[in-house]
């Protein structure tokens, strides 16, 4: 019976079994979700489909076998999908696996024909539905998927227009709330707005610029920017042209560390992004509710769906006059209001945006798989 179907009760008691994942990834270090897979009771194994070594001898069953090449077949390089496949299925095996999860785009494949030929489930989490190695491959990996993870549901409705027929379930992607902590409340703000984001003409800088503009000097708020990228010295030199002097700067770059230390000390978050791109701009969203700050945010996918105007305040893009008075409204709230919507949206980021919510999401969505594999004694 699928997971979905499932009464209440039924679904209470799958999502508490404890699964055995073999987790494919191109990054080790990442290993945020699949610690807290393994603080809530399950097992995940990392693996590296394309760390290379000797191919292990399989003698998989003929159907399963068949079902590997069919699916390596119609992506780019068969025969290495099939020989990174062989990897994942002796590594699955070895390890008493019941599952095979693809944490990374790059091992989505691999993931595939190994599980194929093992004989069990996989899972493949998406986050991109244009991906490096081609829709039509992503396409072919989709069909094959008894799992597809979507982080948003901008990405869910992408993946559904590309492959309307998949198994598709919503995980939204977690940050590390256990180290983006808000600032103790005896703890002095730093008096400024962060902005945050690459300095790229889809960035909405100019837009944030014109808004500061429109302000009077009194009731203008201080601002630091924090990111790189072509737009900045065009952007430096109109700040300067606007009037805006001392208060707006411009940090250059600025790595997640600095975020988790610095970040909590400002009145609030500002992302004027024009256009959705990938996860960057809700992942900045997530930390700040993580570290107890209001947001401000365009309405545009992904960031609409993070920002509510419980934890922060939406605008249109491109709307210098609405983004103004959100300006306004977060440089001039009262230290207590300020302090209740940071509140909610913690909890929100403990419950939903976290490492540990997303672990809890991605083990309820497979342990739904019917039947969850078991292993083949070949």
């Amino acid at each position: 019976m699928p997971f979905d179907a499932m009464s209440a009760a039924a679904r209470a008691e799958v999502a508490t079994r404890p699964l055995r994942l073999l987790w494919l990834t191109e990054d080790p270090t990442d290993a945020g979700v699949m610690l807290a897979l393994r603080a809530q009771g399950h097992a995940a194994i990392p693996f590296m489909p394309d760390a290379g070594g000797l191919l292990r001898p399989l003698a998989p069953p003929l159907r399963n076998h068949a079902r590997a090449l069919a699916f390596a077949w119609r992506q780019r390089a068969p025969i290495a999908t099939m020989a990174a496949g062989c990897r994942v299925a002796h590594a699955a095996l070895r390890s008493h696996c019941g599952h095979v999860h693809a944490a990374s785009p790059g091992t989505a494949a691999a993931a595939v024909a190994g599980a194929r030929l093992a004989g069990l489930t996989v899972s493949i989490a998406v986050t991109d539905p244009a991906p490096r190695y081609g829709r039509k491959a992503l396409r072919a990996t989709l069909a094959a998927a008894d799992l597809v993870l979507a982080p948003s549901h901008e990405v869910a409705e992408s993946l559904r227009r590309l492959c309307p027929r998949l198994h598709l379930r919503l995980v939204p992607q977690g940050v590390d709330a256990a180290r983006l902590l808000p600032a103790p409340e005896a703890q002095g703000r730093n008096g400024r707005l962060l902005a945050a984001g690459p300095l790229v003409p889809a960035g909405g800088f100019d837009v944030l610029l014109s808004a500061m503009a429109r302000l009077p000097p009194s009731r203008r708020p201080s601002l630091d920017i924090a990111g790189d990228g072509p737009l900045r010295h065009g952007l430096e030199t109109r700040a300067q042209a606007l009037g805006l002097g001392d208060a707006v700067r411009f940090l250059g770059a600025r790595p997640e560390t600095w975020l988790m230390r610095q970040g909590p000390a400002y009145l609030g978050l500002v992302l004027p992004m024009m256009a959705a791109g990938a996860e960057a701009a809700p992942h900045l969203a997530k930390s700040a509710l993580a570290m107890g700050l209001p947001v401000i945010a365009t309405a545009i996918a992904g960031l609409a769906e993070v920002v509510s105007p419980d934890v922060g305040y939406l605008i249109p893009p491109g709307n210098a006059a609405a983004l103004a008075e959100a300006l306004l409204w977060l440089g001039g709230m009262p230290e207590q209001r300020r302090r209740a919507i940071g509140g909610a949206g913690r909890d929100r980021a403990e419950l939903v945006y976290s490492k540990t919510g997303e672990a809890r999401g991605l083990a309820a969505a497979v342990a739904g798989l019917a039947p969850m594999a078991t292993l083949r004694a070949w």
